[in-house]
């Protein structure tokens, strides 16, 4: 194996390991900023809980409604943190963002009034960043040209 191929073989074993670092800090600050919303969930679960042992068999009318509005309140109180989290992640995460406001009906509805502002709110990136992404990705994902492309390089 010559020089040049060892400086290669180098190269793409530490632009492997860069790629991998990247993604795992992207997944930490998304789970360190998605854990908060996380766990008013489960205590509004907690809570549900409670509410439904204490009341369901009593009162099953009041119990419902109890219900609705403690939930209806704990998706009024996470959509801007929802919408928060999305933006301060960007790229696809904003295209999320933008998708979840399309879906009246699948999400909470705090949560679609809130992302509809998305679509005209998200922060705009400098062109010379989103070219050097672009040219990166498409290197790092181009064939090789000496390698054979399927049977016809048989």
């Amino acid at each position: 194996m010559g020089a040049h191929e060892e400086d290669a073989g180098r190269a793409g074993f530490l632009s492997g390991v860069v790629d991998r670092a990247v993604g795992v800090r992207r997944n930490v600050k998304f789970v360190g900023l998605y854990a908060p919303l996380l766990v008013d969930y489960v205590r509004t679960q907690r809570k549900a809980r409670r509410l439904r042992k204490a009341t369901k068999a009593a009162d099953p009318e009041r119990y419902y409604e109890a219900r609705t509005a403690l939930w209806d309140e704990q998706h009024a109180k996470a959509a801007a943190g929802v919408k928060r989290v999305l933006e301060k992640m960007g790229g696809l995460y904003n295209k999320t963002a933008q998708d979840f406001a399309t879906r009246d009906g699948m999400l909470p509805q705090p949560w679609v009034d809130e992302l509809r502002t998305s679509f005209e709110q998200m922060p705009a990136r400098p062109w010379a960043q989103m070219e050097r992404a672009l040219l990166d990705g498409l290197k790092r994902n181009a064939p090789d040209a000496r390698a054979p492309a399927g049977a016809s390089g048989l």
